[in-house]
């Protein structure tokens, strides 16, 4: 029962930004326009991949603190990589703005800078919404997640509505990002009064030690590189469509993407709650082992759920972005939702190497899932120039799957042949699929 209620509160976080993209979505195709939105698109993908710089902090303070043993040491935890994560930032925005008059003196193009002037609010606003995450955090190491359920809600909301706001009464990217700078700054505040008064004596900003930073260091390095990785591999996709097939196509591959990952972060962040419990290390590998399938099961049913579900009632996209705009990205809406299924299967593999404290070998997969991903797309689109090149996806979750699956195997009283067994089937799932559909 507890782990269901734990799911639900995952489930209803990660709701609201796909419910308030619905709306601001085609607030911003109005008012800023394809490309317009795809600059939008491109920046916010700058801000997110800016996160390779902070080691995986959040990580770090919810392994820590569920793992730790007591009060005592929560405060350290939290302050040290907060200091470590501002150190960082603060770093980055100065070499920023000795880069960026060079960059826009030298550039001919007129998107790049604009690109580089937003980056002068954008990088700030990182640096706010990771000091936010790490409140998140703080609030998930003690598996709190009412309490991460009512703030994020609340300043999603309010971060999202000001954007749309900000776009409607300017019809400028540049006050769009603006704005959305006020209102995270506020937001935080009100935010960090809010855990406070809840963890008056365990929470502090002011309690970073060197030490504390010494015992943190192994997990956070390797924990740091990997989501390094993964925020590489997430990204890396928009850069080189962007750059290869022009802002508008990238305009429209852009819908289908933020249609993927608002429900691959709905799945995910409803099995999230089994990351601070693995972390705890009170189960035996057998326990594991079966809550493992269980989740992996989970995962699939409701991910195939959904993905029928949409692309059985597709009309509904092109309610929701009008006619022109749904023809031009309805085959990546489509394509994208064929292969959700198939794209969630790694999702409790990874859960499970982070609190089972495996971060080396979590490093590896995300490498080796990265240099595939940026190989496929750069082959099947440049060298071979194949139009539906997005099913060939497919090959990179393969291989981040199979290599999931050997560490899980020699880890966990788990075959390998069953996890790969379990795998091929889902993949023939979506290529049937795939088939029936026409896509």
């Amino acid at each position: 029962m507890k782990s269901i209620k734990k799911s639900i509160y995952g489930a209803f976080d990660s709701l609201t930004s796909p419910i308030l993209m619905l709306f601001v979505t085609p607030i911003f195709l109005n008012y800023l326009g394809i490309e317009g939105y795809a600059i939008w698109v491109l920046v916010s993908s700058v801000i997110a991949s800016l996160s390779i710089f902070n080691l995986g902090g959040t990580l770090v303070v919810t392994k820590f603190i569920s793992a730790g043993d007591g009060e005592s040491d929560t405060g350290e935890v939290f302050s040290t990589v907060f200091l470590f994560q501002s150190i960082v930032v603060i770093s980055l925005y100065v070499l920023f703005l000795i880069i960026a008059p060079i960059a826009i003196k030298y550039s001919s193009s007129e998107n790049l800078t604009l690109m580089i002037d937003i980056l002068y609010v954008a990088i700030p606003i990182f640096f706010v919404k990771q000091s936010e995450e790490m409140l998140y955090a703080f609030f998930k190491g003690y598996e709190q997640f009412g309490h991460v359920v009512n703030i994020s809600t609340i300043s999603k909301i309010v971060f999202f509505s000001t954007q749309a706001l900000t776009a409607i009464f300017t019809k400028s990217v540049f006050d769009v990002f603006y704005g959305a700078l006020v209102a995270s700054i506020l937001l935080f505040f009100l935010q960090a009064i809010y855990v406070k008064k809840i963890h008056k004596n365990e929470i502090s900003f002011s309690k970073a030690n060197f030490k504390t930073a010494k015992a943190l260091l192994n997990f956070s390095i390797w924990n740091g590189l990997s989501s390094m990785a993964e925020m590489l591999k997430s990204q890396s996709d928009k850069w080189l469509v962007s750059g290869l097939l022009g802002l508008k196509v990238f305009g429209f591959y852009s819908i289908g993407v933020l249609v993927f990952n608002q429900l691959y972060n709905i799945v995910g962040s409803s099995v999230y709650w089994v990351f601070p419990e693995v972390s705890k290390g009170n189960a035996n590998n057998e326990t594991l082992a079966k809550k493992y399938w269980k989740l992996l099961f989970y995962v699939c049913v409701t991910s195939l759920g959904i993905s029928v579900f949409l692309i059985e009632f597709s009309f509904l996209f092109q309610l929701w972005l009008g006619e022109g705009v749904f023809q031009g990205s309805k085959y990546y809406i489509n394509t994208f939702l064929l292969l959700f299924p198939v794209f969630t299967l790694s999702i409790i593999s990874s859960l499970y190497l982070l609190g089972l404290g495996l971060v080396k070998q979590g490093f590896f997969v995300e490498m080796i899932s990265l240099v595939a991903k940026v190989v496929i797309i750069w082959l099947i689109i440049d060298i071979f120039n194949i139009a539906e090149w997005v099913i060939f996806f497919i090959v990179f979750i393969a291989i981040e799957f199979t290599a999931y699956a050997v560490i899980i195997s020699k880890k966990l009283p788990i075959k390998f042949a069953h996890l790969a067994a379990f795998f091929l089937l889902q993949v023939i799932i979506a290529l049937s699929r795939m088939q029936s559909t026409g896509n």
